[in-house]
C-alpha cells in the first residue's frame, strides 16, 4: 500500500488530492487531528480497494463472459457500499468534533457534492 507522501499512481494522487483540499477547506486543527487522520485512512483505503478492483477488471476485461462483466459490476457496487459504510462513523466522529463554522463548510460541501451527482443522473436520464 502506497504511503500518504508517495503516491504511486494518478488514483492515488487523486485521493491524497481530495484529502488535501478537504483538509484545508475545513479548516481542521490540531485537536481534531485524531479525528481526521481516521477519516483519511479510511479514504485511503476505500480509493486502494476500487484500485485493486479496477486492475483486477481490466485484467480479466479481454476474456470476460457477459455475466463475468455484470459480476464485476456488482463487485464494484458492494465496495462502494461497504466503503460508505466504513466513511459514515469516521466522518460522523470527525463532523462531531467540529465547530458550528466548520460544520457549516462541512454541510454546503456535502450539500454541493450531492446536487452536482443529482444534476448528473437527470442528464443522464434524459
Amino acid at each position: 500500500m502506497a504511503s500518504a507522501t508517495a503516491p504511486e499512481s494518478p488514483a492515488n494522487e487523486t485521493v491524497e488530492t481530495h484529502i488535501r483540499e478537504l483538509h484545508k477547506k475545513l479548516r481542521i486543527t490540531d485537536a481534531q487531528k485524531s479525528q481526521w487522520d481516521s477519516l483519511a485512512q479510511v479514504m485511503r483505503e476505500n480509493a486502494q480497494k476500487m484500485k485493486d478492483l479496477e486492475k483486477q477488471r481490466a485484467a480479466d476485461a479481454k476474456s470476460m463472459t457477459a455475466v463475468d462483466v455484470v459480476k464485476s459490476y456488482a463487485d464494484v457496487i458492494e465496495a462502494h457500499e461497504e466503503g460508505v459504510k466504513k466513511f459514515i462513523p469516521a466522518f460522523e466522529d470527525l463532523y462531531n468534533s467540529l465547530s458550528d463554522s466548520q460544520k457549516k463548510i462541512a454541510d454546503s460541501l456535502f450539500r454541493s457534492r450531492a446536487r452536482s451527482e443529482a444534476k448528473k443522473e437527470v442528464s443522464k436520464a434524459s
